[in-house]
C-alpha cells in the first residue's frame, strides 16, 4: 500500500474514534439531563443536516467552500457559539458552588427539550466541517478537512 493510503487510514482512524462536537452534546445532555433532552439535541443535530442537505443542494455550501469570507463567517459563529456554551458551563458551575446542595444526590433539573433542539441545532449549524467534507463532494477529502 502507498504511503497515501496509509496517512488516510491513520487520519480516519483518529476521525472514528474521537467524537465530534454533536456527539459530545448529545452524550452531555443524555449524562446531564436525561432521554428526554438527549433525544432533542440528537432531533436539532439531524435538522442541521437537513439544512446543510438542502442548503448544499442549492449552492450555498460550495460558495461557502470557496469563499475565505464566507467560511471565516462561518468558523467565528461556530466559536462564538461554543464561547457562550462554555460561559454558561462557568456560570451554572458558580451557582451551585454558592448554592451548596444540601445532599449529595441532588440532581440538576433538565433543560427540557427545546432548549435541547436548540443546541443541537446550534451545534451542527455552526460546525464547519459539515459545509466542508459532508457535501462539498469528492475534491474534498476527511484528511484535509480533519486540521480544520
Amino acid at each position: 500500500m502507498g504511503v497515501h493510503v496509509w496517512a488516510f487510514l491513520g487520519v480516519a482512524a483518529l476521525v472514528i474514534i474521537a467524537p465530534g462536537p454533536d456527539t459530545v452534546l448529545v452524550t452531555k445532555n443524555a449524562v446531564l439531563h436525561g432521554r428526554r433532552a438527549a433525544l432533542a439535541s440528537a432531533l436539532g443535530v439531524n435538522t442541521g443536516l437537513v439544512i446543510w442537505t438542502v442548503t448544499a443542494a442549492l449552492g450555498v455550501a460550495a460558495v461557502v467552500r470557496e469563499s475565505a469570507v464566507a467560511f471565516s463567517v462561518l468558523k467565528l459563529i461556530g466559536a462564538a457559539y461554543l464561547v457562550w456554551l462554555g460561559v454558561q458551563a462557568l456560570r451554572a458551575a458558580r451557582l451551585r458552588t454558592a448554592r451548596e446542595p444540601s445532599s449529595a444526590a441532588q440532581s440538576r433539573p433538565p433543560i427540557g427539550a427545546l432548549l435541547g433542539y436548540r443546541q443541537g441545532l446550534l451545534s451542527n449549524l455552526g460546525n464547519p466541517k459539515i459545509a466542508m467534507c459532508r457535501f462539498s463532494g469528492p475534491s474534498c477529502c476527511w484528511a484535509e478537512c480533519s486540521c480544520l
